[in-house]
């Protein structure tokens, strides 16, 4: 992912630069929201937080939003561009998914609300 991002951030295609730069930004504000929710006492609060925070990162699906679709076809992106930009946005996505996942077994401690957590 860093190779691509060195190559789309210092190549020509704008569109190109947008969408790493949205990835780079949803990988940030992921560890963001995390270490704010960390700072949380209740375990409910922590749950409900990474729920909300779940939902959030779906947005990062490119090919279920239908966004590289819709690049291709209006011939803003090369395919070859599409493919690194699939495998870079499903990477994205599991990167974030992960940290989330390890955030809420480190920080929520009640069992009946860890139960709670597994159960989503």
């Amino acid at each position: 992912m860093q190779k691509n991002i060195k190559v789309y951030l210092n190549g020509n295609n704008e569109i190109m630069k947008d969408e790493y730069n949205f990835l780079r930004k949803e990988i940030a504000g992921t560890i963001d929201a995390i270490n704010k929710i960390r700072k949380l006492d209740d375990d409910l609060d922590v749950l409900s937080s990474i729920e909300l925070l779940k939902q959030e990162v779906d947005k990062l699906d490119l090919i279920q939003s239908g966004k590289i679709d819709e690049l291709i076809r209006n011939n803003l992106i090369k395919k070859k561009m599409s493919t690194s930009l699939i495998n870079d946005s499903s990477f994205t996505y599991e990167i974030s998914k992960n940290l989330i996942h390890t955030a809420s077994i480190l920080w929520i401690k009640d069992s009946d609300i860890q139960n709670l957590r597994s159960a989503s």
